[in-house]
C-alpha cells in the first residue's frame, strides 16, 4: 500500500495535488490501493496575542482555521471514493 502525504493550504496549488492524487489513483486502485494522509499547519499567533489568549482558545482557533483550509481537498476525496 502507497502512503501519500499531501500537504493543503488551501490554495489552487494544494488543490491541485489533491486532483492529481485522485487522477492518478481514480477508479477501484484508490480506495484500497492508497493511503492519503492531508496536513495543513497553521503558523504560530504572535505573543502579543497569546499572552492574552488561553492555550485552549489557540488550539480551537488553530483547528477551526485548518478545517477551512481543508474543506475543498475533503470534498474532492470524498467525490472519488477515497479514503483519508
Amino acid at each position: 500500500m502507497k502512503k501519500l502525504l499531501v500537504p493543503v493550504d488551501g490554495s489552487d496549488c494544494s488543490l491541485r495535488a489533491v486532483r492529481h492524487v485522485v487522477e492518478r489513483g481514480s477508479g477501484a486502485a484508490l480506495p484500497g490501493a492508497v493511503e492519503i494522509h492531508l496536513v495543513n499547519v497553521q503558523p504560530e499567533l504572535p505573543g502579543d496575542i497569546t499572552r492574552f489568549v488561553s492555550r485552549e482558545q489557540v488550539a480551537g482557533y488553530h483547528r477551526d482555521e485548518s478545517e477551512k483550509e481543508l474543506a475543498e481537498a475533503r470534498k474532492l476525496l470524498e467525490a472519488a471514493g477515497a479514503r483519508y
